[in-house]
């Protein structure tokens, strides 16, 4: 009643195919193709098994970064539920081209965060005990690598297209209008020729 996280097993396979094939980013760039990534998504439902997990105070999940998952949207209890997100990288790992370049990022994986030899080095990417680096040692002392409120209001002011397209669509999802109805396809047509979003 206040789980919220759904996954679809086995999902990660074919979304690392469209990432490997080049799709994903072709169609990061638009409204258009965003309204693509979430047919597919919703399509998936339907070929791939839904696990909704029963989570515990200190129980934790793990699944592969391609997995496709979501909040339920349930929460009958009516309380906050929080998520604590933490990656684990490959060591050396190289930069990669941030998946998300059209949208908000804190671009952790470019060259801002290389070390010499061009792998991701320094205190975003802390080593697992007993190893541990200097800069992670004094970003320690220094406290939390967390933004604040402030910070992200700032941050996502950055991202003015983002924050229009995603409200457009969730004001139409509010109003009943689906992704694929006709209003909402000429709306979104007619924003990217006005370049709007």
């Amino acid at each position: 009643d206040a789980n919220g996280l759904v996954v679809l097993k086995k999902s990660h396979k074919i979304h690392e195919e469209m990432i490997d094939n080049g799709t994903w980013f072709e169609n990061q760039g638009s409204v258009h193709g965003q309204r693509l990534h979430l047919e597919f998504y919703k399509s998936l439902v339907k070929t791939h098994d839904k696990e909704e997990p029963t989570l515990n105070p200190g129980d934790a999940i793990l699944f592969d970064r391609c997995t496709v998952h979501s909040a339920s949207g349930v929460n009958s209890r009516n309380i906050r539920r929080n998520s604590w997100q933490i990656r684990f990288f490959a060591d050396p790992q190289k930069v990669e081209r941030d998946l998300y370049k059209h949208h908000p990022s804190s671009d952790i994986m470019d060259e801002k965060n290389a070390n010499e030899e061009g792998f991701l080095s320094g205190p975003h990417f802390p080593q697992i005990w007993p190893k541990t680096i200097p800069d992670e040692q004094h970003a320690i002392k220094q406290g939390h690598l967390l933004r604040t409120q402030q910070e992200w209001f700032l941050f996502m002011l950055g991202y003015p297209g983002h924050l229009v397209k995603s409200n457009v669509v969730r004001s139409a999802e509010s109003l009943g209008f689906g992704l694929q109805h006709p209003l909402v396809s000429v709306l979104v047509r007619l924003g990217e020729i006005l370049q709007i979003v």
